[in-house]
């Protein structure tokens, strides 16, 4: 919500502030639950005994006016304030925590402030490619949808295509020798069964 400003603390305090909001919430929610209201206003005649029953509200004639309400803005804002809360707690914990906390990699001009400073970002270079990239982006900031950089994407996308054969091979690997173990293992239990019989 507000990873805008708290930056490169965003992974250290996000967390706790998850878990301190979800328990404020359960704790707000048991202490004083959501209520629901319902109100009907009507002005009922009888123009004719044990006939006809004429109920309206305001101008209109109409069988019941009424309004039902679950949930309050009140409640809203409480539990926005929570959240808001939550953030500047653990945030000032984690800046007290880390007074000078280093920025993060390079920055993206194409990434979201959540993807820059939540995800995991060290999985994502492939020989140094993704910033080359970057780099070349930045050069060519006008061209960067045309194709100044192609040379650089085709060799990311050869590094990427080579690891995924790669895990591909080594799922494949396990899957075999699990399947082997699986096959002794069964052999071993069909052996121990006919020597006790």
């Amino acid at each position: 919500m507000l990873i805008v400003v708290t930056q490169q603390y965003t992974t250290a305090y996000l967390l706790k502030c998850n878990f301190m909001v979800w328990g404020a919430s359960a704790l707000l929610s048991w202490i004083v639950p959501a209520t629901h209201t319902a109100t009907m206003t009507r002005q009922c005649e009888m123009p004719q005994v044990d006939f006809q029953l004429v109920c309206t509200s305001g101008e209109y004639t109409v069988i019941i006016v009424g309004k039902i309400a679950i949930g309050s803005f009140g409640r809203f804002l409480t539990l926005i304030g929570v959240c808001v809360g939550s953030i500047f707690i653990s945030y000032a914990y984690e800046r007290l925590r880390h007074p000078h906390l280093g920025a993060q990699g390079q920055t993206s001009y194409f990434l979201s402030a959540s993807a820059k400073y939540v995800f995991e970002s060290k999985h994502w270079t492939e020989d140094k490619l993704v910033d080359e990239l970057r780099l070349c982006h930045a050069e060519h900031p006008y061209t960067k949808f045309v194709g100044s950089c192609n040379d650089i994407k085709a060799a990311l996308n050869e590094c990427f295509a080579k690891e995924n054969a790669f895990r591909r091979k080594a799922n494949m690997d396990k899957a075999r020798a699990f399947n082997k173990e699986w096959k002794e293992f069964k052999e071993q239990k069909q052996a121990a069964a006919a020597a006790s019989a």
